[in-house]
């Protein structure tokens, strides 16, 4: 008979794990937040991801996606995340999917700082990863304490 606990407990974080990456994800929201509005950048920050649901294996990144107004064009929310990004990650390299993001680690962390545009629905979407937020919304309003483990599993 398999033992899933065990299985479990093995991919899990455990509790220290989880409260470090609360706390790491806290702090760099705050950072970027407070950046946004000390520059007067219309932009929100959210957790996405594994991270943000509770559904991580044990040293899984953390997933920061910058949510921008739609008054600024694709090419000023590029730039801005990307100055955002390496203003938060200090030692941020830029890496490159549909458009550019930041990304690095703090300790053995890894951190992903991802523009995107702020939209209501998926249609509205100008880049792919607009929908993103979106999708870990909707997960994150699905997932129950048992799915959350099934999915660990």
């Amino acid at each position: 008979m398999i033992n899933f606990d065990i299985i479990f407990s093995k991919f899990s974080p455990d509790a220290d794990e989880n409260h470090e990456v609360r706390e790491l994800s806290a702090k760099l929201l705050s950072s970027i937040s407070k950046f946004c509005k000390d520059n007067k950048i219309e932009a929100e920050p959210i957790l996405v991801g594994s991270s943000s649901r509770g559904t991580a294996l044990k040293g899984a990144d953390i997933d920061i996606f910058i949510r921008f107004s739609r008054k600024y064009n694709t090419k000023d929310m590029e730039k801005l995340g990307l100055k955002i990004g390496h203003e938060v990650l200090t030692n941020g390299v830029e890496k490159y999917a549909e458009h550019p993001y930041v990304s690095s680690y703090i300790g053995k962390r890894k951190v992903d700082i991802v523009p995107c545009f702020i939209i209501n629905d998926a249609l509205e979407r100008v880049t792919s990863v607009d929908r993103t937020p979106l999708h870990s919304a909707y997960l994150g309003k699905q997932l129950n304490d048992q799915l959350k483990r099934e999915i660990i599993l």
